[in-house]
């Protein structure tokens, strides 16, 4: 995985990158952060075997890793 994820940087050789530039800030909470929620925006009318992708994919990270994620079925309240 390479490319930054939900705009929290990568993290590599202890220095954060976003889109190939490097940060010297992060929020430490966004480091810590273990409960995220997703939505899926109704504009891009994804059919339901795209979306059972990305909700069994998020099951497997939480499987093998300190990772929830919560799906909202509104997608404006998925902050």
């Amino acid at each position: 995985m390479v490319k930054p994820r939900c705009r929290v940087p990568d993290i590599v050789n202890g220095t954060a990158l976003m889109h190939g530039h490097a940060y010297a800030m992060i929020d430490p909470e966004i480091l810590e952060a273990r409960n995220f929620t997703y939505a899926f925006d109704p504009k891009c009318k994804l059919s339901n075997d795209i979306k059972r992708v990305f909700t069994n994919a998020f099951k497997q990270w939480s499987k093998w890793s300190q990772l929830t994620f919560i799906e909202y079925s509104t997608y404006s309240t998925a902050v």
